[in-house]
């Protein structure tokens, strides 16, 4: 009885070992590319914000940005076969099947008319539970074959109101191109900014309780072969951003801009297609509370420079929500 009870307290004392992270098991396919950073080494940023502005400088030689990049080579691994692995609430992205038939992505208020529900929808189905969505603006782009990623065209459409869903930015409304370097749209201090814009009087109520930012990203036309997706495990990129105002002619928010390290990893799939949407948060204030949850995550593209990829553009639209609870 003695060695029974000995061995049972020696047991108990033995550390509990954490589950295995089945991503860290997983061997997946990789190869490498070249994803623009901030330098943030640059002298400037001793005594300058980093910045990029939507104000035409007619006037004056200012430039609509100081910020300063650098190509750094990454390991970039693809979840093709493997995308039950990663949740949006540990890695802050997940990939999911969201067939769609819709095809009007030139008319920016049919796309809020008849696709805004689908991805209120959609993200209420993945998120679960009682979740307020109000998708409120999306992007419809399309990026040329050159490593310079140049436009050829740039939509936004954003809701005027968003407590009535009325739309009055005219379609097609010009927007600046989205920034190659790693990013994250919107800090938490410019999401409370933003939603004390939005939601005006109940925005006092909404802010008590759970508030995220989520994108919603898939290719119109696909299979994607030039300038892919890719994504950063939250957890491996927590601490290292540096703010960047985004300024407007009404208004100055503010992004989030990556340094590289060498702790961060970054995934993609290859060859997606128009039925695979990657959901992907940009802020959850739940993080805050809970640091196993995440709040962000990092994103851009890189482009692949086989030559026989050649003539090959991606067209692509982007939705962004506000979800409550």
């Amino acid at each position: 009885m003695a060695s029974l009870t000995s061995w049972f307290t020696s047991w108990l004392g033995r550390p509990i070992q954490a589950a295995a992270d089945p991503l860290e098991q997983a061997i997946l396919p990789k190869r490498e590319a070249n994803l623009e950073f901030l330098d943030d080494s640059h002298p400037k940023y001793k005594t300058e914000k980093p910045y990029y502005s939507n104000v035409p400088f007619t006037k004056t030689d200012a430039p609509n940005t100081n910020v300063v990049s650098k190509q750094c080579c990454v390991p970039l691994h693809n979840i093709r076969g493997y995308e039950a692995l990663f949740n949006l609430d540990v890695h802050g992205f997940q990939l999911i099947k969201n067939p769609s038939t819709f095809d009007q992505w030139q008319d920016g208020h049919k796309v809020v008319q008849d696709v805004y529900p689908e991805i209120t929808e959609l993200l209420k189905s993945q998120l679960g539970g009682d979740v307020r969505v109000i998708v409120f603006d999306h992007t419809v782009g399309a990026l040329m074959t050159t490593n310079e990623a140049e436009p050829l065209t740039h939509f936004q459409l954003r809701r005027s109101n968003i407590l009535d869903g009325s739309t009055d930015a005219p379609q097609g409304e010009n927007f600046a191109p989205p920034s190659r370097v790693a990013h994250v749209d919107q800090t938490h201090k410019a999401t409370i900014g933003q939603i004390k814009l939005d939601f005006k009087a109940e925005a006092e109520r909404v802010l008590e309780n759970r508030f995220r930012i989520i994108n919603v990203w898939r290719p119109i036309r696909g299979p994607v072969k030039q300038h892919p997706f890719v994504l950063c495990d939250y957890r491996t990129a927590k601490s290292d951003f540096i703010p960047c105002d985004l300024v407007y002619p009404h208004t100055v928010t503010e992004i989030m801009v990556f340094r590289n390290t060498a702790s961060q990893k970054w995934y993609f799939i290859d060859q997606q297609t128009p039925d695979e949407a990657w959901i992907f948060k940009i802020m959850d204030s739940q993080s805050l509370n809970d640091p196993d949850v995440a709040e962000f995550s990092p994103h851009t593209s890189f482009f692949d420079e086989n030559e026989a990829l050649a003539g090959c553009v991606r067209e692509s639209v982007e939705f962004r929500a506000y979800v409550f609870g």
